[in-house]
């Protein structure tokens, strides 16, 4: 089931209908007249809507809906921060393509109070790739430039297919090294070499001034 139709699906689910009810009952629109949730997102955005209430609903059901990956990402689609803390229990509950979707929403969207849990996984082995690894983009975002890239660097060699994109982006000339470095490695995705070499020709370039 892609994530079109798990979507559209939560609306036969008792919960999710009554947490829809609830949304309309305080003003919004009536989800059931969009396509899929992502339309739905790009009116409450455009409209005139009071989005902190329409998250505080939601939180709310989140314990009780039967698709609770569904409900954090019509929380983290508004572009409002939130509490991330409620993300740890779904997280941890969901499958690897719920765990991918969870962390994209913390790379476009990143939430308040989960920078030491981002962190944790992010450095644990425990994860595949296809369940954590976009993250190295989340932690750019999340954490000060020094403290960023010392944790890219401590968790490149298990996560090493999206974190040179990522110390590209925030990298200083004295990573390059390290990058350089791990060009003598042999990894399993063959995109790796040339995104480390990206990544060296975009920090040579950038030198130590700001990431554009």
């Amino acid at each position: 089931m892609n994530m079109s139709e798990k979507n559209e699906s939560t609306s036969t689910f008792k919960n999710f209908k009554a947490m829809y009810e609830e949304l309309s009952r305080a003003g919004y629109p009536d989800i059931k007249k969009y396509g899929n949730n992502n339309d739905y997102i790009k009116v409450l955005k455009n409209g005139n809507y009071d989005l902190e209430t329409y998250i505080e609903i939601i939180k709310k059901w989140l314990p009780k809906i039967e698709y609770k990956t569904g409900g954090l990402l019509l929380i983290a689609k508004t572009d409002i921060k939130y509490d991330g803390s409620i993300i740890i229990p779904i997280f941890n509950e969901a499958d690897t393509a719920d765990r991918w979707r969870i962390c994209s929403a913390i790379v476009k969207n990143p939430p308040l109070n989960i920078n030491d849990w981002v962190k944790s996984i992010y450095l644990s082995k425990t994860y595949s790739y296809s369940e954590i690894g976009i993250l190295p983009l989340a932690i750019i975002k999340m954490f000060p430039k020094d403290q960023a890239r010392e944790i890219l660097r401590e968790g490149f060699d298990h996560n090493y297919r999206v974190t040179p994109e990522a110390l590209g982006k925030i990298g200083e000339l004295e990573d390059i090294p390290f990058l350089e470095n791990k060009l003598n490695r042999h990894y399993d995705a063959t995109h790796v070499h040339r995104d480390i070499n990206k990544a060296i020709s975009k920090i040579k370039k950038r030198g130590n001034g700001s990431v554009k």
